[in-house]
């Protein structure tokens, strides 16, 4: 017969493994990664289905941050579920993972979009560089961009900002410590390995 053994945890005692569990934070960015592909690819369809349509960029930006959000809440509560048995809380690894998830997001964006944004340089500076007659309408065409871009650089760090708050509260929902008190008890398990219901036996 094997032998059963029977551990319990004090009240208020945690099994302290490591700071922070990697392998939960990848696990759940991978989840915040695809998720985020899941919708831009939704938001693409749409996007394309309004095309010429006045209402096209609200919706870019609603979608963007609906995305954002819930991209992030996933990812941060699959994160906090996975981890165990570590100093971090679920709050920290979803902060973690959201810190990831954005640095991810921001390479593949620069990858993907680097071209584009280096030809469209390239092809401002002849207009910066034009004789002094169309100096007025350089000048007008350089503070539309500036306007445009100021708007999107903030609805970008809206959508950080929407980011970071969902990986915070996915991560506080999915933390474990959240339990009842009765489930911070250490499972029996016998020398084989298989989960037992009986006490130790001597």
């Amino acid at each position: 017969m094997a032998e059963v053994t029977s551990e319990y945890m004090a009240a208020g005692e945690t099994v302290l493994a490591g700071r922070v569990s990697w392998a939960a934070v990848f696990g759940g960015t991978l989840v915040a990664l695809a998720t985020e592909l899941l919708f831009a690819a939704f938001g693409l369809f749409i996007g394309f289905t309004m095309s010429g349509g006045s209402g096209i960029s609200a919706w870019s930006q609603a979608w963007y941050f609906v995305t954002a959000f819930v991209a992030l809440f996933l990812g941060a509560w699959v994160t906090a579920r996975m981890a165990e048995n570590t100093y971090a809380s679920g709050r920290m690894h979803g902060a973690v993972t959201w810190g990831l998830t954005t640095m991810s997001t921001l390479a593949f964006a620069i990858w993907l979009f680097g071209s584009t944004l280096n030809a469209a340089v390239m092809a401002v500076r002849p207009a910066v560089a034009s004789t002094a007659t169309a100096a007025v309408n350089s000048s007008q065409t350089a503070g539309m961009l500036a306007g445009e871009a100021s708007t999107l650089f903030l609805v970008i760090f809206g959508g950080i900002l929407c980011g970071c708050v969902a990986a915070l509260i996915g991560g506080t929902i999915g933390d474990r410590r959240h339990a009842p008190p009765e489930a911070s008890r250490l499972r029996r398990f016998s020398r084989a390995g298989a989960p037992s219901a009986t006490p130790a036996v001597s």
